[in-house]
């Protein structure tokens, strides 16, 4: 007799893969979850963009829930662990988990979404959660010196996200809370050319490639977002 599964197991599942990742000691560091979603990119074939978070927790919430809304995303995801991680213990859970999502059947892949957009919204409001230090953001953030947008950059933001609503939005994609986006006097430019100066500044830890991401997962196809994540 064949298993049922209920939306509560996909959204165990999307659960148990987060939780397997945020785990790993070898996916701490920044340099390894991007190194993970080049895998992932590889074996999908196309690009994805995640939005770093000061939280790594926060991080893989948003991948997961990324690759549910892929056909063979956590086949992919799979591949790539076992590509990083060869034999591993992580490897055989995140293969056994992809099997038993895969096994669900349709349906099973905008429970497993909607579960991680739940997880992303309460590590987002709860930063005592998952891969936390005393409620505040871990310090181990890894990342240089603070960077500005290019010139480029600030234009292309500034034609295609202006400076009102859909700016603010992109902005708090990105991580930046409302309340520390800054009252700019002027056009787009002037607003976007600001913001520039406040990342090179330190406004956001890692705030150039952060914006470009979040920029990215709403115009994939758009060659100047995706040209500065390289």
């Amino acid at each position: 007799m064949g298993t049922a599964y209920g939306s509560d197991t996909v959204d165990l599942i999307s659960a148990r893969l987060t939780a397997a990742l945020a785990a790993e000691p070898g996916l701490e560091s920044r340099a390894a979850r991007q190194l993970l979603l080049r895998r992932v990119c590889r074996r999908l074939d196309r690009p994805l963009y995640v939005v770093e978070y000061d939280i790594g927790y926060q991080w893989f919430v948003a991948l997961v829930q990324m690759l549910a809304a892929e056909s063979g995303g956590f086949s992919a995801l799979s591949a790539a662990v076992e590509d990083l991680q060869p034999r591993s213990r992580l490897a055989a859970t995140v293969a056994d988990l992809a099997g038993t999502a895969a096994s669900v059947g349709p349906g099973a892949g905008s429970c497993i979404s909607c579960g991680a957009a739940d997880a992303v919204s309460t590590a987002a409001e709860d930063p005592g959660g998952p891969g936390s230090s005393g409620g505040h953001p871990s310090a181990a953030v890894d990342g240089g010196a603070p960077e500005s947008l290019r010139d480029g950059e600030s234009r292309e933001f500034a034609r295609v996200f202006g400076r009102g609503a859909v700016a603010m939005r992109v902005l708090r994609d990105a991580g930046l809370p409302s309340e520390r986006i800054p009252s700019i006097e002027g056009d787009a430019e002037t607003f976007w050319v600001e913001i520039s100066r406040l990342l090179g500044h330190g406004l956001l830890i890692d705030g150039r490639r952060r914006v470009l991401a979040a920029a990215a997962a709403r115009f994939p196809a758009n060659a100047v977002f995706a040209a500065g994540l390289l």
